[in-house]
């Protein structure tokens, strides 16, 4: 839906009212508070944005000081009825409308936390630990390092580290296959990693067919097959068994380059495209056996003003049906000697009417 009501910039500054009880996706039906939509336009930090949304809806979630949270991933924990929220200040618990909370994780050792996966059978979160240059108190000779790690979901305890090799890479998303194996893209190198259920290390996979940039991912509930959106080329599917990629095939004037996140949602696939102008929010339908994509439809769209990039969706999570995700993160800003005034946002987009 539209509106055209104009939104002072304060929208930023404090945290948005918790906005219903969210569920996971699995869970029964649920009581949800009337969701309120972002107009057409909205200013931040003095820079305006164009928002076009087609079919659906678009509520603020959560809007956060980057002094607190500089987030990257976020994933909704159906169990405890919370989102966890990467960042260069390292992972937080979220509750829905915004509260947060740093879990006790002294373990990462100044580093910044990137992607994150569930692996809810076995009651643990994974996730990618880096030396960036913006983690605070980060060592010179650290940045660029990484490693998985995984911990309890609980509490946050380590449970377990693995060095990922390179000390000038950067590695993107993770996901976790049923068999527990999890799945780690490198998208400068186009390597793909495997951390198979009781390995000491992580391993190099020899992939036939070419993954160029591999970004979001997740594992099909079939335990066969791994989607990986691959920045330069579109959505691809790993066949695990054979350790095969090849393309998806879309309809010829698909555009899926540029995907950064993307979230199973039943039939469809919503993909978060930061690599293309303007920013886009599709929805892939897939066949029934998930082989091939049989439309594209474009969800929303967002366009810059004044220079400044204010809605840049990354990754993103199923929540209660909608798919919540990271829509501005200030990275440029981060130097800024007011910190406070810097938010970052996370949007719900509503699939559902």
């Amino acid at each position: 839906m539209r509106g055209n009501m104009g939104v002072d910039t304060a929208v930023t500054q404090f945290l948005i009212p918790f906005l219903g009880l969210l569920a996971g996706a699995s869970a029964g039906p649920e009581a949800v508070a009337p969701r309120r939509c972002w107009p057409t336009t909205y200013a931040v930090d003095g820079a305006r944005a164009h928002i076009r949304l087609h079919g659906v809806s678009l509520a603020i979630e959560a809007s956060i000081p980057g002094s607190t949270l500089l987030a990257e991933g976020i994933l909704w924990d159906s169990a405890r009825s919370r989102y966890l929220v990467s960042g260069i200040q390292g992972i937080f618990s979220m509750e829905p409308g915004g509260r947060v909370a740093r879990l006790s994780l002294a373990q990462l050792n100044g580093r910044a936390v990137l992607g994150l996966s569930l692996d809810p059978g076995r009651d643990k979160v994974w996730a990618i630990a880096s030396a960036t240059p913006q983690t605070p108190n980060v060592l010179r000779d650290k940045i660029g390092q990484s490693a998985v790690i995984s911990m309890s979901r609980k509490g946050g305890r380590l449970l377990a580290e693995y060095a990922l090799p390179g000390t000038d890479q950067w590695y993107g998303d993770l996901a976790v296959a049923a068999n527990g194996s999890v799945y780690v893209g490198n998208p400068r190198t186009g390597r793909l990693y495997v951390i198979r259920p009781g390995a000491k290390r992580a391993e190099l996979m020899i992939v036939s067919g070419l993954v160029q940039s591999p970004q979001g991912m997740f594992a099909h509930p079939d335990g066969k097959r791994l989607f990986i959106a691959d920045y330069r080329s579109g959505l691809m599917v790993l066949d695990l068994k054979r350790s095969t990629a090849s393309a998806i095939p879309a309809p010829p004037d698909a555009k899926l380059q540029g995907i950064d996140g993307i979230v199973a949602a039943g039939r469809d696939i919503i993909a978060l495209q930061n690599g293309l102008s303007p920013f886009r929010i599709l929805r892939l339908r897939m066949n029934p056996s998930y082989s091939r994509i049989e439309a594209v439809s474009v969800l929303a769209e967002f366009e810059s003003r004044e220079g400044l990039d204010v809605i840049e969706p990354t990754l993103g999570t199923l929540a209660g049906g909608d798919v919540v995700f990271v829509a501005r993160t200030p990275w440029d800003k981060w130097s800024s000697p007011e910190p406070n005034r810097l938010q970052t946002l996370v949007a719900r987009l509503c699939l559902a009417k």
